[in-house]
Order: C-alpha cells, then structure tokens, then sequence
C-alpha cells in the first residue's frame, strides 16, 4: 500500500496528523494504481508457475486473468480498482490515515510559480490527468537530481541546502520538459498554434531545442527558485552522502 500511494503522491501517517486525510481517490488515480496491482499480481503468478488458460485450475495452475490489463474483463478490473478505493478505509479501520505527501505539495508550488508566471489556472482547475502528469514530472525531478548527486529530504533532516549552477539548472529543465512532453502525448494531446484545453492542443508540445524561448527561460526560472518552492512545503534539497 506504501508503494501505490507514493505512486499518486500520498502518503500513510497517524490520524492526529494536522493534514487533512483523503478519502477518495480521482478515477484516474484508481485505474492508474488498479493496473499497477494486477501488473503486480500477474508477476508474481508467472514466479509461482502460474501460466494462462481459459478456465481457473489450481491445480495445473491456469488462470484466464494472467493477461494485460486491456485484455481484462470489466469484473476482473472492477475488483483491482475496489482494492484501491478501500485503502482509505482498511487503514482508518487501524487508526491509520492517507494523506498528501510533501512531493505533491511540491507540485503545487511548481505549478502555482509558474501559472502566476503565464497567468494560468489554479492547480485545482486542472484536469485529473495533467495533475497525476505534474505530479510525475516531480518524481521525475527527484530523480534527475539523484543522477546528480542530491537528493530531496525533510527541511529537518541533517546536511546543507545546495545551490544549483547554471548547467545543472538547464539540465534539469531539458529533462522535465522532455518528460512532460512524452507524458501529453501518451495521454493524447497534440501540438497547436493556441492553446486549447478542450481538444489537448498545446503550443508548448515541442522539443526542448523548438521550445519557445519564453517559456524555456520559464522552465529553467522556476528551477531556479525549487530550493525556495521545497521549503515552503518542508523540503530542501542536499547533496547525496
């Protein structure tokens, strides 16, 4: 459960903490976790010697549900996403409760930065989809600064803030939009002239070398200021021991 909740950017902590607790998860944070569990579930399966066959057998170990998720029938993927939607509730049940995590907050100060930059919408204005996307590009950023020798810990925790130069900032930006733009494109928007929400058009849906020079030096300035955004949510960023 730890795993799939870091998966949509929240977390399990005591019922006296002062964040407020989630109840319900959106549809696409349902699919996107129900999915990952029967990816899971048909791993370990396989490992066990289970193989494919049109009708269960313990036996000879066959089951007509080791197949991919869009080959799933409808009452097969309602139980995963039943699974997910009771998280809440199996941990409530045991004093537990499911909250943001700091990384998601983190991206909401990444965006509300950068909408008041263009004059955007509110984080909460967004569709379902583009936030599970920006909450990716942050996971995708903690990444990119592990592969370069830091890491994203707790404002309390031991070791110095760092600053980042001017190669590391732009690398950091490269990567983010890069990643943003096979994230919009796997969820199907597409490159236009005006910006169009409706329809998934973007001005934006371009490589990095194409990229508006405007909205690029946007990219890197919003970079500039993560030491900023991770601490008014408790974070900073230190170098890796």
């Amino acid at each position: 459960i730890p795993t799939k909740l870091s998966m949509i950017g929240c977390e399990i902590t005591v019922k006296d903490d002062e964040r407020p607790a989630i109840t319900k998860f959106s549809p696409t944070e349902i699919e996107t976790l129900a999915i990952f569990e029967h990816e899971r579930w048909c791993k370990e399966k396989k490992y066990n010697g289970w193989t494919y066959g049109k009708r269960r057998n313990n036996k000879t170990k066959k089951t007509p549900s080791l197949v991919e998720w869009d080959k799933l029938p409808k009452s097969e993927k309602q139980k995963d996403k039943d699974s997910i939607e009771n998280i809440p509730a199996i941990l409530d049940s045991i004093g537990l409760k499911v909250v943001t995590s700091k990384l998601r907050l983190l991206t909401h100060e990444k965006h509300k930065y950068y909408a008041v930059k263009v004059k955007g919408v509110e984080f909460e204005e967004l569709s379902e989809d583009i936030k599970f996307s920006n909450y990716k590009q942050t996971v995708l950023l903690v990444k990119a600064l592990e592969d370069l020798g830091y890491k994203v810990v707790s404002i309390d925790d031991a070791g110095e803030k760092v600053s980042l130069n001017t190669k590391q900032i732009e690398y950091l930006a490269k990567r983010e939009h890069e990643s943003w733009y096979l994230d919009c494109i796997n969820l199907g928007w597409k490159y236009g002239l005006r910006r169009d929400d409706e329809n998934k058009i973007n001005p934006n849906l371009v490589s990095w070398k194409k990229l508006n020079k405007k909205f690029k030096k946007l990219n890197i300035r919003t970079l500039e200021n993560i030491q900023n955004l991770c601490n008014n949510v408790g974070l900073k960023i230190v170098k890796s021991e």
